[in-house]
Formats: structure tokens, C-alpha cells, sequence
């Protein structure tokens, strides 16, 4: 073999556990008895186990989509001493401050995609903060498979990271179209000029959202952007063209994504 890289489709760590870094460590060794030359194993995408200390065996992995999949009997502590400090608070898992650190392990990510079981709001973590701290320069997007907490939708768009360039957010019944708009009216969203993407989608893809059934106050706080390109409003249920007609002001915008509901709308749009 004369590789100098070699490239892996998706790796699910978290059915490893702890054992993570021992079986990674003998899948080096075997690797490199083979291939001396091999520098390095590119993982496409990962489950994350947020306990390994090592992820990448001294940069010889690296791992360009980070899957992080939380749930009450695997929240996302760095280390023992975090879920020992999370456990002996005795406080609901989406009011503790989770430092993701673990995050900073794994150098070079491209990509976080976070998920959370729908049914359990506890596990719908509200202080992301730390997310943006460890992964600051090298992330290009963040995708929500769950509710993502408002501070930090603010926090991402107001990011000085020129690294962000798509963020997919997943809204609820009781974000209405109108606290949408706030909700970017605040963050500026007018005055960012790094994302590229930009996705709203609801917190179930299974259902319906009925406080969103119009996009074009929404629309209206976009009105100055001069980067985005593609627009998700997949959140929204549009009854018929004139309601998307703010988007005439933001002509850098080539591509829309809209649901079945607003197909007809969009196309006429």
C-alpha cells in the first residue's frame, strides 16, 4: 500500500464507549505495519464519545463531521468530573452549562450536527455557549436535528468566526412567525456577512407548524444581507407568492427551499 491518506465514511464511536481510543490505537498500529508511508485516516463523519481523551491518536485521525447525539443517559460531559459536577448539582440537564471541551479534541471538524430525543424537552439543552468556544475557527456549519435554544441562534449570527458559513435551526409551535422575525430583527441577521446558508426548519420534521404560517416579516430582517445565498423556509407554510415578495430586496439569494405546502407559492414567486 502507498497511501499518504486514506478516507472513511461514517465511524459510530458512541457504540464503542470507552473503549474508543484502545481499538483506534490498534487500528493504527495494524495500519501503519501495512502502510508505512500512510500519514493519515480522514473520517467523513463520527459519532462522538465526548469521554475520549485521545480521539485522534496524536493527529493521525482527523474527523470532518462531528456527530453529537445527547440523551439523558449520555449528556455531553468532557469528563468525569463534569458529569460528577452535573450530577451532584441535581438540576435539569438543559438549565447546566456543558462546556463541550471535548469539542476542542477534535481538530480541523468541519461540520457539528446535533441531535436530541424530541420527546424529552430536558434534553434540549438551552446554554450551547461552549460549542461556539471550542470550535471557533475551523467549523463551516452547524446543523440542528432538535429545538435550537434562541441565545444561540443570536450568538451564531453575531459570531466574529469567519468560519460559519451554513447554520440549519429548528424552531417550535410557540415561535411564531412574528418572534421569528424578533428573533433575527435582533440578531441582526441584515448586518452578517459570513453566512452563506441559511436553514429554518421546524422541530419535528414530522409536523406541521402552526405559529408559522407566513414568512414575510422574516424576509424583511434579511433585507441588507449581501452574503446569503441559500434560504431554507422549509419552517414555513407560504399561502401564495406576494408573501415572499420581500426577498425582490435580497437578490443574492439563488436558492430556496420551501416545503410541499409552499411548493406553488415558491414557484411563482
Amino acid at each position: 500500500m502507498r497511501y499518504f491518506v486514506f478516507v472513511v465514511g461514517k465511524y459510530p464511536f458512541r457504540s464503542l464507549h470507552f473503549n474508543s481510543t484502545k481499538i483506534l490505537k490498534k487500528i493504527k498500529s495494524k495500519l501503519l505495519e501495512q502502510c508505512k508511508q500512510l500519514k493519515k485516516v480522514i473520517f467523513n463523519s463520527a459519532d462522538v464519545d465526548t469521554l475520549d481523551e485521545n480521539p485522534t491518536c496524536d493527529n493521525f485521525y482527523e474527523f470532518r463531521v462531528l456527530d453529537l447525539n445527547w440523551c439523558e443517559n449520555s449528556p455531553p460531559c468532557s469528563d468525569d468530573d463534569e458529569l460528577e459536577l452535573m450530577l451532584g448539582e441535581d438540576q435539569q440537564h438543559c438549565l447546566f452549562e456543558y462546556s463541550f471541551e471535548f469539542l476542542s479534541r477534535y481538530p480541523n471538524a468541519k461540520k457539528i450536527s446535533t441531535s436530541a430525543p424530541t420527546c424529552d424537552m430536558d434534553m434540549h439543552l438551552q446554554y450551547l455557549d461552549g460549542i461556539l468556544i471550542n470550535c471557533y475557527s475551523t467549523v463551516e456549519a452547524i446543523k440542528f436535528d432538535h429545538q435550537t435554544p434562541h441565545n444561540f441562534v443570536r450568538k451564531v449570527i453575531n459570531s466574529k468566526s469567519s468560519a460559519i458559513k451554513s447554520f440549519t435551526v429548528r424552531l417550535a409551535d410557540w415561535d411564531t412567525s412574528k418572534l421569528d422575525a424578533n428573533l433575527f430583527r435582533k440578531s441582526e441577521i441584515s448586518k452578517n456577512n459570513i453566512l452563506k446558508v441559511l436553514k429554518l426548519r421546524h422541530c419535528v420534521d414530522t409536523s406541521v407548524s402552526v405559529g408559522n404560517q407566513e414568512p414575510t416579516e422574516f424576509l424583511e430582517t434579511l433585507i441588507g444581507n449581501q452574503t446569503l445565498e441559500t434560504l431554507g423556509l422549509e419552517l414555513f407554510k407560504v399561502s401564495n407568492s406576494e408573501k415572499l415578495s420581500p426577498l425582490i430586496q435580497v437578490p443574492n439569494i439563488k436558492s430556496l427551499i420551501c416545503n410541499f405546502e409552499s411548493f406553488e407559492a415558491s414557484l411563482l414567486h
